[in-house]
């Protein structure tokens, strides 16, 4: 690591200690260290067959993605640095601006003509801040679909454009994280149901996270409808064109970091580096 990444290797070393025992809490253990590398796993689940006859079967090995093992719960707001407190703040502030709008029905053209292939909205802020700034600056973005056979400009992607045409001396360290949260334009009914009416974009990926516990998700939904939050994509992570753009920005810079949540309340956050 010194070798290659000379002072910044600091950032880039990571140690990880289990207090329990057992499997579980070793591959916890290591997933947490090697998080910001993201890797898949290949489990070899039929040992015996291996250890005492030495035979190997491509049938006894099962691949997993990063994103299918990864266990972290998303943090309560309360629990987050002041730094992704600020990004929160500016994403809800993003949000109720586009929920005022949709309620206003002042999103007409939106439904017409720049998301009427999906009808899902992707809102984005960016979080940047130079060393000699004591504040940092923040831009929202936006995702577009115009057109099919040109593709879709992605929120994340957008922001950044439009951060560099306001500041085109930025650098890439200037850039330090960015938020991703999902909105649909069909309005809340009475009940609080929300009904897309068409499939999302194959171009998003949604995160899948594996259930968790209720106790671990009261925080999130007490008090509200969860199908309020029906037609989201949330937690929703970038593109595989969004993610070569970040990838580039983690190159230079391996603190930045992307923020999703599980439901448009945004009382809870997911902050994970660029895989």
């Amino acid at each position: 690591l010194v070798m290659r990444y000379g002072d910044e290797w600091k950032k880039r070393l990571r140690c990880t200690i289990a207090l329990t025992d057992g499997s579980p809490a070793r591959l916890a253990a290591l997933n947490a260290s090697l998080r910001m590398y993201r890797p898949n796993y290949l489990h070899m689940w039929q040992l015996k067959t291996f250890w005492y006859e030495l035979k190997f079967f491509i049938d006894d090995l099962i691949f997993q993605t990063f994103e299918t093992m990864e266990t972290r719960p998303p943090v309560p707001y309360e629990e987050l640095d002041s730094s992704y407190k600020v990004l929160v703040d500016e994403i809800r502030k993003h949000k109720e601006q586009f929920v005022q709008a949709r309620a206003n029905n002042a999103v007409e053209e939106l439904n017409k003509f720049w998301l009427r292939k999906t009808r899902k909205c992707v809102l984005s802020v960016l979080m940047v801040q130079r060393p000699d700034e004591e504040t940092p600056r923040f831009f929202r973005g936006m995702n577009l679909e115009v057109s099919m056979p040109t593709g879709s400009l992605c929120s994340e992607r957008n922001v950044i454009g439009t951060a560099l045409a306001s500041d085109p001396s930025l650098r890439r360290q200037d850039l330090r994280s960015i938020a991703v949260l999902s909105m649909t334009l069909d309005k809340p009914s009475q009940n609080g149901d929300e009904t897309p009416r068409l499939p999302p974009s194959p171009e998003r990926q949604r995160f899948v996270r594996r259930p968790r516990s209720q106790s671990s998700t009261c925080s999130v939904h007490s008090g509200t409808n969860p199908n309020k939050f029906a037609g989201e994509l949330n937690p929703i992570q970038p593109c595989g064109a969004c993610l070569e753009w970040l990838k580039k920005i983690a190159e230079v810079n391996p603190t930045f970091k992307v923020m999703t949540f599980p439901n448009s309340d945004c009382l809870e956050a997911f902050v994970h580096e660029v895989s």
